[in-house]
C-alpha cells in the first residue's frame, strides 16, 4: 500500500550551452514551438554565450525538471531600462501540458528573480490577435490562459509583434501585452507604455538583430521596427491621460486552449530494480569472499579443510538470504 507520493519541481538557468540537459531542453522548444513565434535556437544559444554587462537586455533561460528529468525549457528577458521581464516561451511535451505544471514553473521563475534581487517593474507577455484573436496558435491560447489565472491585465492600446528576422513574414502581427505588477494593475500613462514599446524594440529587438543581421539586413529591420513604433504612437489620443489594463476580458474559463487540468503524471518506481540490484550482489560477495580466502589460504600453505566450517556457513547464509528475499519479492 503506497502512504506517501510526491513530485520534484526544480529550474535551472543555462550556464552553458554544451551541456547535455540544454541540448534536451532545446529539442523540446523546437519540437513544440509554433514556427510563427519561435526564435532559431542557434540565436538563443549565441546570446547566452554572447551577453555582458552592457548589453541593453539579460537572456535568462531555464532547464525544466520533474522528478529530476528534463521536461521542458523555459526562456525570459530582462530588459534593464525599463526593468521589465518579457515571459517569451514556456515549452514543454503534450503529456506535460497540465495546468498546475505551468503555474509551477511560472512561480519558480519568478521566484529566482526575487531571489537574486534584481528589480523588476512589470513582467509582460505578448500574445497574438490576428484576425481579432480567430487565428492564435496554440502556444498563445495556453499562455492567455494561465495569465489570466494570474492576474494579468490587457493593455487596452495598438500593439504590433515584431518579425523574428527577416525570412519569418508570418511573425509580425497585430498583438496585445499583457501586464501584471505587484499589485493588479488598473491602468498606465501613455508615456509609461511608449517607454515600455520603445524598450522592447529598441534595446532588445534592434540589438539582439544588430548582432545576428549584416548592415543591409538589419538597416532593412530597423526600418520595419521604425514602421510599427509610429503606427503605435499615432494611435495614442493626445487627451488621453491613461490607458485601461483590463482584467474584465481575461475570462480564462472563455479560453480554448489545449491545457490539461489532470493530475501530473507519476512516475511510477519499479518493483523489480531492488532486486536485480540486491540479488548479484548477494550471490557474487560471498563467492568472493571464498575466492579471497582460498588465495590467503595458498599464500599462508593452510588446508581448505581446516576452514570449511566456515565455507559451509557462508554458502548457508546465501540460501538463507535467497530464500528471505524470494519470500520477500511475492509478498510485493
Amino acid at each position: 500500500m503506497i502512504n506517501q507520493l510526491e513530485h520534484k519541481f526544480s529550474i535551472k538557468r543555462v550556464g552553458k550551452t554544451t551541456e547535455d540537459d540544454y541540448v534536451k531542453a532545446l529539442r523540446i522548444y523546437n519540437d513544440t514551438t509554433p514556427f510563427e513565434i519561435k526564435t532559431p535556437s542557434n540565436e538563443i544559444s549565441y546570446w547566452i554565450c554572447k551577453q555582458k554587462a552592457s548589453t541593453p537586455f539579460e537572456v535568462y533561460a531555464f532547464i525544466l525538471y520533474l522528478n529530476d528529468e528534463v521536461i521542458g525549457f523555459s526562456m525570459t528577458t530582462y530588459i534593464k531600462r525599463t526593468k521589465i521581464v518579457v515571459d517569451e516561451y514556456l515549452a514543454v511535451y503534450d503529456r506535460y501540458r497540465i495546468q498546475t505544471i505551468f503555474l509551477v514553473y511560472e512561480s519558480l521563475i519568478q521566484n529566482y528573480y526575487k531571489e537574486t534581487g534584481i528589480e523588476i517593474s512589470y513582467y509582460l507577455t505578448e500574445i497574438s490577435y490576428k484576425e481579432s484573436g480567430k487565428e492564435m496558435d496554440r502556444e498563445s491560447k495556453i499562455s492567455l490562459k494561465m495569465l489570466c489565472i494570474e492576474e494579468y491585465g490587457k493593455i487596452d492600446a495598438l500593439y504590433y509583434a515584431l518579425p523574428l528576422g527577416l525570412e519569418n513574414h508570418e511573425s509580425n502581427f497585430i498583438a496585445h501585452i499583457y501586464i501584471k505588477g505587484v499589485e493588479p494593475i488598473q491602468s498606465i500613462s501613455p508615456k509609461t507604455y511608449q517607454d515600455i514599446i520603445d524598450s522592447i524594440y529598441y534595446d532588445y529587438w534592434y540589438t539582439w538583430y544588430n548582432a545576428i543581421l549584416s548592415l543591409a539586413e538589419l538597416e532593412i529591420y530597423k526600418k520595419q521596427i521604425d514602421r510599427n513604433f509610429e503606427l503605435i504612437k499615432k494611435s495614442f489620443n493626445n487627451n488621453m491621460s491613461s490607458m485601461s489594463v483590463l482584467h474584465s476580458s481575461c475570462n480564462y474559463l472563455n479560453v480554448d486552449a489545449n491545457i490539461s487540468k489532470e493530475s501530473i503524471p507519476a512516475k511510477r518506481q519499479s518493483k523489480h530494480h531492488i532486486f536485480l540490484i540486491v540479488v548479484p550482489i548477494i550471490i557474487i560477495l560471498p563467492l568472493f569472499i571464498i575466492w579471497g580466502y582460498s588465495e590467503a589460504l595458498k599464500i599462508f600453505n593452510l588446508s581448505i579443510s581446516s576452514i570449511s566450517t566456515m565455507v559451509g556457513t557462508i554458502i548457508s547464509a546465501v540460501i538463507t538470504s535467497l530464500t528471505t528475499l524470494f519470500i520477500a519479492r511475492k509478498k510485493l
